[in-house]
């Protein structure tokens, strides 16, 4: 049960090094900055809080 000033928070990592590119047509892709976008290439971290009262 939340309290009157408790914080909900979500923390995302990943994994952007050499050896974790995907392979596209037999070659993996070369390391780049991960930007927000709803491409499978793209950070897709979302959170979503849904509550009620009692």
């Amino acid at each position: 049960m939340l309290e009157p000033g408790d914080k909900l928070s979500i923390d995302c990592h990943w994994d952007n090094t050499p050896e974790k590119q995907p392979i596209i047509d037999g070659q993996p892709r070369v390391p780049r900055d991960v930007v927000w976008g709803e491409g499978t290439t793209d950070e897709m971290c979302l959170g979503t809080f849904y509550m009620t009262g009692r």
